[in-house]
C-alpha cells in the first residue's frame, strides 16, 4: 500500500459490499448531455452595409449582442488520485441554432468542438457522494458557423479557459449518475468567410464568435476500475 492509499483509507466511507466505493485509484468514463448560455453564435455584429436587390437598396444592421440557448455533449475520462486530487480529459460539442431577418430570412447553426484539460479535487460526502471541482485550460478544435443563405464562417482554433464543479450519486461500486456546472471563457476570434452569399460581402462586415457562458450537464458515468 502507498502512503496515499493509507491516507484515503481514514477519509473514504466503506460501501454496502466492504470495499469503498468512493476511493483513490480509480478511472471513470462520463456520457454527459448539456443546456447552457453563451454568445457562440452570436456573430457579434455584422455592421452595417448596404444592399442592392433589383432596382431597391437597404441599409442594413446586423446586430447579435444577446446570448444564445446551447446545447452539447461530453465524454470524458477522469482519474481519482491519492490526496483528493483528480485529473480529467474530455472532448465535447457546443450547438446553437438562431435566425434573423434582413432582406430574407436566414438561420444559422453554429459548433464548436472543445477538449477540456482539466485538474482539481474531490471529496467524499457520506458512503456514495462524490463533490469535485477542477479547472484548466480547454482546446477549441473546430469552429464552424453554416448559414443556410450559403455562407460558412470558421476560425482557427483557440485556447481558452475552463472550469467546473459538480457531484457524482454511486449507484453501485461501478455505475454512478451526475450533475456539474461548467464555466468556459473563449472569444474564438474573427470568423473567415468561406461561401458565397451576397449578405456577407462587399460591406463593412465584423465576426466574432464568443464561447463564454455557463452550462448544466448530466452524466452518467462508469467506473473502469
Amino acid at each position: 500500500a502507498t502512503p496515499g492509499d493509507a491516507q484515503g483509507a481514514q477519509w473514504v466511507s466503506q460501501g454496502d459490499d466492504g470495499r469503498p466505493w468512493i476511493r483513490p485509484h480509480r478511472l471513470s468514463f462520463a456520457l454527459g448531455f448539456a443546456l447552457g448560455y453563451a454568445p457562440l453564435s452570436g456573430i457579434a455584429r455584422f455592421g452595417e452595409k448596404i444592399v442592392e436587390e433589383g432596382e431597391k437598396t437597404y441599409g442594413i444592421d446586423f446586430s447579435f449582442q444577446d446570448s444564445s440557448l446551447t446545447v452539447g455533449g461530453l465524454a470524458s475520462l477522469r482519474y481519482y488520485a491519492p490526496y483528493h486530487l483528480m485529473a480529467e480529459v474530455g472532448i465535447g460539442l457546443l450547438h446553437n441554432r438562431k435566425s434573423f431577418s434582413a432582406v430574407r430570412e436566414v438561420s444559422m447553426s453554429t459548433y464548436v468542438l472543445e477538449v477540456p484539460l482539466l485538474l482539481g479535487a474531490y471529496l467524499p460526502l457520506g458512503k456514495r457522494v462524490w463533490l469535485y471541482g477542477a479547472a484548466g485550460p480547454t482546446f477549441f478544435l473546430h469552429n464552424a458557423v453554416v448559414l443556410e443563405s450559403g455562407s460558412d464562417l470558421d476560425t482557427s482554433p483557440t485556447v481558452g479557459f475552463q472550469a467546473m464543479a459538480g457531484f457524482d450519486v454511486m449507484l453501485r461500486h461501478n455505475i454512478a449518475l451526475g450533475l456539474e456546472g461548467r464555466f468556459r471563457a473563449a472569444n474564438l476570434g474573427d470568423l473567415r468567410v468561406t461561401g458565397s452569399d451576397a449578405l456577407l460581402k462587399d460591406g463593412n462586415e465584423t465576426f466574432e464568435l464568443d464561447v463564454t457562458g455557463f452550462s448544466m450537464l448530466v452524466t452518467a458515468r462508469i467506473f473502469i476500475f
